[in-house]
């Protein structure tokens, strides 16, 4: 028997199919069932069980306009499986500078549907510091690089993030939707934000976004550290340390545009 042959007989149809739907959805993100199904010439009855599955194992997301992406759960196996990929050797360096210049601890994220996964870091070199997990997942309604990344989607999908329960990660977390959008749109226009108290208590985080080849933000880098060192030259030079950071980066990625 042909390896081809082999290998087509012991498929499993229906895991074939799902990895059909993961990957018209990585491709094209926010499908509705229709257009999904006929983008992948699949029956529409196929493609909703398929959908109803993975949903249910958090592999696709639906928003609350029926379309459906690629979900936290297969965007963070994907991430995991990036963290020895391109971008975080792209970034290892730029990563090592922001260190060296601020003395605080650096993480960098990526965008995950309406979350964030920190997929690099490294720690504070001193002995009171603030770090968190590789793998960890955050929304993008608060903290620094998650309002980075928030502040330069499209309108859309600024909705879809705020649609969602604002869970108060700490008093000083901001839950008024409005002041969340004035709030983003300052931050787009200076290209950082300084997020103090509202992602972790007595703590500051200072970020920049991150763009990809198409313009489009796909992530942010920031340095993390507690409150009581944050005097305003420390902020300032974090600041401008941050931005060439994530300058950096995104240049190194392919993009051609100014930050």
């Amino acid at each position: 028997m042909a390896g081809s042959e082999a290998s087509t007989k012991y498929q499993v149809r229906a895991v074939s199919a799902a990895f059909k739907i993961l990957g018209g959805l990585a491709e094209t993100p926010r499908q509705t069932l229709s257009q999904l199904s006929s983008s992948l010439a699949m029956s529409n009855s196929l493609t909703y069980r398929m959908l109803a599955t993975l949903e249910g194992e958090g592999m696709v997301y639906r928003d609350r306009h029926r379309r459906y992406s690629l979900g936290s759960r297969a965007m963070y196996l994907g991430y995991q499986a990036q963290r020895g990929l391109p971008i975080n050797e792209v970034a290892q360096p730029a990563i090592e500078r922001l260190v060296d210049a601020t003395a605080e601890t650096v993480h960098l994220v990526l965008r995950v549907g309406l979350e964030r996964v920190i997929v690099a870091t490294k720690e504070s070199p001193q002995p009171v510091r603030v770090a968190s997990l590789i793998g960890t997942k955050f929304p993008l309604y608060y903290g620094g690089t998650g309002l980075c990344i928030f502040a330069h989607l499209p309108s859309e999908l600024q909705d879809d993030v705020l649609a969602q329960e604002l869970a108060p990660k700490t008093p000083l977390m901001e839950r008024d939707r409005g002041k969340i959008r004035e709030l983003a749109q300052l931050v787009k226009e200076r290209g950082y934000h300084v997020a103090i108290g509202d992602f972790a208590k007595d703590a500051f985080s200072v970020a920049a976004p991150v763009f990809g080849t198409d313009g489009d933000v796909i992530g942010a880098i920031c340095v993390v550290g507690p409150d009581s060192r944050l005097t305003p030259e420390v902020q300032e030079r974090a600041v401008q340390a941050v931005k060439a950071a994530a300058r950096d980066i995104s240049a190194a990625l392919g993009y051609a545009g100014t930050q």
